[in-house]
């Protein structure tokens, strides 16, 4: 079961700064500068192997949560699964992804949970 569940486990991120990704080594100050100039936001996914792949490049906290409901509808949810959104001191945009998630996909089993800040630092 736990096997299974770890085949189906996928996780999927919107940032709206590039701190983190930058601090951990996985993209260098001039990008960071760059995207916060032209105000890119990347939206993510982590491979098995842990590693972050672009699903798409967004402006806006919309364009982001419009990317992460089609990753999610591309991904598909089997009945039963269960809708985990993360968020760092961002509730209302949580809320947001949530209510959008209900409304497109008939998602009901949600479950939101803050993250702290060494989970934020060890992100990227």
């Amino acid at each position: 079961q736990l096997d299974l569940l770890r085949q189906r486990m996928v996780s999927a991120l919107w940032s709206s700064d590039m701190s983190a990704i930058v601090n951990n080594g996985r993209a260098n100050e001039l990008l960071k500068r760059f995207a916060s100039v032209i105000s890119i936001h990347p939206v993510l996914t982590l491979t098995p192997d842990g590693a972050p792949q672009l699903i798409r490049l967004t402006r806006t906290l919309a364009q982001g949560i419009d990317a992460l409901i089609d990753f999610i509808k591309a991904r598909g949810m089997a009945p039963g699964e269960v809708l985990c959104i993360g968020h760092f001191e961002s509730p209302a945009a949580a809320a947001q992804l949530a209510a959008k998630a209900r409304e497109q996909l008939g998602t009901e089993q949600i479950v939101i949970l803050e993250g702290g800040n060494l989970l934020y630092l060890h992100l990227g």
